[in-house]
């Protein structure tokens, strides 16, 4: 049976090879680091792929070591109740190596974690908005780079005419920026989006799909 890609990378030999290291510490147990690939929806950490190799110049990633699965359960009001964890580890032939480990985190009743848990969803949001915006207008100008710090400016400019309703959605989930943003009339908005950042790679879009409606669907998070 092939051995588990990650002992590798590890300071002992185990025990048994084929055996998948379910209490293994893979940020700090190792005598080196992988590199994370994120996948995000809506500013939720759904994904990570953890891979032995990393091309920064081309942000292409080699070698899946780890597959880490992240699945919240919610209540009708989006506050996150319990999030499940699953890790499966890679072996050397590709296959999933046994035993998955599954975990479960239960959120306070008093409801403060989930609370800390929805800022950071939507600071994720925001974050990932903002870069999307950044590189439409980037690549959408009439030349890169003579144009690129102009073309910032303007994305610049449009955060900051929202800045206080940015911030009341990031910590109250107050939704006066979306309706903001609706209201909204600055030409680049009725573009095509030319292209959006999943968290690891560039991802193409339908052409149907105006920045406008991208930052909206982003920010929905109540069903409006």
């Amino acid at each position: 049976m092939s051995p588990v890609k990650i002992y590798r990378y590890t300071p002992f030999p185990p025990n048994d090879p084929t055996e998948a290291p379910i209490d293994l510490n893979y940020i700090t147990g190792l005598t080196r680091k992988l590199f994370p690939k994120r996948f995000f929806v809506q500013g939720e950490l759904q994904r990570v792929e953890w891979y032995a190799d990393y091309e920064p110049t081309t942000l292409t990633f080699s070698d899946l070591v780890l597959v880490v699965e992240i699945d919240y359960t919610r209540n009708a009001l989006g506050f996150a109740q319990f999030r499940t964890t699953t890790r499966k580890w890679i072996m050397e032939d590709e296959s999933i190596a046994e035993p998955i480990k599954s975990t479960t985190k239960h959120y306070t009743a008093d409801n403060v974690e989930s609370i800390n848990e929805g800022q950071r969803r939507r600071g994720n949001i925001v974050a990932n908005v903002m870069s999307v915006v950044s590189t439409h207008l980037i690549v959408t100008g009439p030349s890169y780079p003579a144009d690129a710090a102009a073309r910032l400016a303007i994305g610049s400019a449009f955060a900051a005419v929202h800045d206080a309703a940015r911030n009341k959605f990031v910590d109250a989930s107050a939704t006066d920026l979306y309706t903001d943003i609706q209201l909204a009339t600055d030409s680049w908005l009725s573009e095509n989006l030319a292209i959006a950042h999943n968290g690891a790679s560039i991802i193409l879009h339908d052409p149907e799909i105006t920045v406008k409606d991208w930052i909206l669907a982003e920010l929905n998070l109540w069903g409006l």
